[in-house]
């Protein structure tokens, strides 16, 4: 089975709008393709669980499983090593064939990182996002058509 990990970035106690978007957008994908969707949550501690937790709201917004990455250095700031850290543990026990991480200008060198110890590839969206008619991207706002990895079925583009 496919996996499409997704990193989650908080504001507070809430994933970030990004974070919200790329889970709405791996859904797509990873319905299309027939994969499982994770939700990778740094966190302190462990979250509560009720109708209105985080993993409830990310399982509202398409994640089919929330991968609880826990440890005391992961509360607050987290350093860039340390989410490295933390998702190339998730990747090893949930190899993916699809990392999803918010477009912020640090996550770049993380992404170059993660895809050398992944043996992938990366490119750098500011965007990924498909038209609601068809779900699929818009012509004027299409970066790249290129398929790396030659799985992706007709209809879906990378942007």
């Amino acid at each position: 089975m496919a996996n499409i990990l997704v990193q989650i970035e908080l504001e507070g106690d809430r994933p970030d709008e990004h974070s919200l978007g790329l889970i709405n957008e791996g859904r797509v994908i990873a319905s299309r393709l027939g994969a499982t969707l994770y939700a990778m949550l740094p966190c302190d501690t462990l979250p509560s669980y009720g109708d209105n937790d985080i993993i409830a709201i990310l399982s509202r917004h398409g994640a089919d499983k929330v991968i609880l990455l826990t440890h005391k250095s992961l509360g607050g700031e987290v350093t860039l090593e340390q989410k490295e850290v933390a998702i190339k543990l998730a990747c090893k026990r949930f190899p993916p064939r699809l990392l999803l991480l918010p477009a912020r200008e640090e996550n770049l060198e993380l992404a170059a990182s993660l895809a050398i110890h992944l043996q992938g590839q990366y490119t750098a969206m500011t965007h990924l996002g498909f038209s609601e008619a068809e779900r699929t991207p818009p012509p004027m706002e299409e970066l790249s058509s290129e398929d790396p990895t030659g799985d992706l079925p007709p209809g879906i583009r990378l942007l």
